[in-house]
């Protein structure tokens, strides 16, 4: 299964920036209304991960959030279910409210204060979706397959209307509680053998090493100079910034309370923000430590892999779990 690595990395970024950022810098709410939008567009592509666990996983190979590099640049695909008999592109939709599929394309969300947003047709993004994926497969030989798509709406209650009995709702738009039986329909629709299984195995592992990462330029997005952001090791309890590190626990003068953890937190923020590597001077400096000894020592029994010597040394720095 391909690893959801773009939409993690971004995640990580904002969850770390929203932490990060002062109240009073001018991209704050921004940032957090962002990610808000993408912590409830995650949680849609999860409501659709419950159905395909009903499908044979021996016939049926699953990628997630694949992001494919082709000579027009690259091209995303939220999820692809690959078969002996076909494949199956899903665009997946977190729309709530009601969306309304009117004249010349158009997509309208009514949201529950009425207010009314226009969206491109998902049916035109997954069409391209289709004809990039058929000729990437095309360019490295791969068996001539049916390449169909659904767009998938993740919420069951929102409510997807056509503007007037003359433009019905497209057959490919969907619920996420009919995609079950809808790929029922399709293993029995497409019943010729167009892969055996080590094509489809070598379909599937071509696909997961073309995969590609693409992580945004956040600083720029936002207006943000990395000297703004707020430095120090934030509570685990009261998340209340600049404990203090003695006699090898984090101490906060704000709810009392201690870890001997909370700086893992604080350097997956300098990961996924500032810097793969870090030194022990800026370990000091973003932890707010005194001594290059206690520096030393959270980074080497932290596991993070040396490289260098004396001055020039730096600690690989990897995402760990925050336990406190």
């Amino acid at each position: 299964m391909a690893k959801e690595r773009g939409k993690w990395n971004n995640i990580f970024q904002l969850v770390s920036l929203s932490r990060r950022l002062p109240k009073n810098h001018s991209s704050y709410e921004r940032v957090h209304l962002d990610l808000r939008r993408m912590r409830r567009g995650m949680r849609g592509e999860k409501e659709v991960l419950f159905p395909l666990r009903f499908i044979k996983k021996d016939s049926h190979q699953l990628l997630h959030n694949l992001r494919i590099p082709d000579q027009n640049g690259a091209f995303e695909i939220d999820t692809l279910l690959l078969t002996p008999h076909y494949i199956l592109i899903l665009e997946i939709k977190n729309w709530y409210g009601t969306i309304i599929f009117g004249e010349n394309g158009q997509v309208i969300r009514v949201g529950d204060d009425g207010m009314e947003e226009g969206f491109p047709n998902p049916l035109h993004q997954v069409k391209l979706q289709r004809h990039r994926l058929k000729q990437w497969l095309q360019s490295r030989s791969m068996p001539e397959i049916p390449i169909v798509y659904f767009v998938v709406i993740s919420y069951p209650s929102t409510i997807i209307k056509s503007i007037s009995p003359n433009h019905p709702i497209p057959e490919q738009v969907i619920h996420n509680n009919e995609l079950f039986f809808k790929i029922q329909t399709l293993d029995r629709q497409f019943s010729k053998l167009k892969m055996d299984k080590v094509q489809l195995e070598h379909c599937t592992h071509v696909l997961n090493q073309a995969q590609t990462s693409f992580k945004r330029d956040i600083w720029a997005k936002y207006n943000i100079n990395k000297n703004a952001l707020v430095t120090g090791v934030f509570c685990p309890f009261c998340s209340n910034g600049g404990m203090v590190r003695h006699l090898q626990k984090w101490y906060c003068n704000a709810c009392g309370t201690f870890s001997y953890n909370a700086h893992i937190a604080a350097l997956n923020d300098y990961k996924v923000l500032i810097s793969d590597f870090i030194s022990n001077r800026e370990a000091r400096r973003f932890l707010h430590i005194q001594s290059p000894y206690v520096a030393k020592h959270i980074l080497q029994t932290g596991g993070y892999e040396k490289q260098g010597k004396t001055s020039h040394t730096r600690y690989r720095l990897e995402i760990k779990d925050e336990i406190s």
